[in-house]
């Protein structure tokens, strides 16, 4: 999931690639449009945001600002889908 979260917020890709990218992302990568995504701070433990998947994924295809990501928790159902994912954004 790092790697394609990194693809996602690659800017020297056009927005509409990392748009269409991050549908494809959702769907593979998630149980659910609705699962949370906590960001924390640089103490990796503060969480500063939250957001749904679907929205968390469409603000880093259209932001410039975030350049990489470390994934600190996620949580898997038996399929093996993210059902709860920790990270810490890289600016």
């Amino acid at each position: 999931i790092g790697k394609a979260l990194t693809v996602i917020a690659d800017q020297a890709l056009p927005q509409t690639h990392r748009i269409k990218h991050y549908e494809s992302v959702l769907k593979t990568f998630f149980v659910s449009d609705n699962c949370m995504i906590d960001i924390v701070g640089q103490d990796r433990h503060t969480i500063i945001d939250y957001r749904p998947a679907s929205q968390y994924l469409l603000r880093v295809a259209t932001v410039s600002s975030v350049s990489d990501f470390k994934i600190l928790e996620q949580q898997k159902d038996a399929s093996g889908k993210i059902s709860y994912l920790k990270i810490l954004e890289i600016h």
